[in-house]
């Protein structure tokens, strides 16, 4: 009778491990965007009371006149 290879034999993980990096190459580029988007809802989420404040503490001299506002500015990102 043959033995049954185990779930975690050599060949299923090198199998499992080549399966990750083909997932990773493959849906990498298209998850990049979502980054960018997490990034500026977490500024805009601690904007108020944390991000501000603290600009305002370590740059007593900016004022709203050099364009601390309320809330951040989104600018579109750079194109090439």
């Amino acid at each position: 009778m043959a033995k049954k290879p185990s779930s975690t034999s050599p060949g299923r993980i090198s199998l499992r491990i080549t399966t990750l990096l083909l997932f990773v190459l493959i849906f990498g580029g298209a998850v990049s965007a979502y980054s960018v988007l997490t990034h500026e809802q977490i500024v805009d989420l601690v904007w108020a009371d944390d991000i501000r404040p603290l600009l305002l503490s370590r740059f007593p001299a900016l004022t709203e006149a050099l364009g601390l506002k309320d809330k951040p500015v989104r600018t579109a990102p750079p194109t090439e």
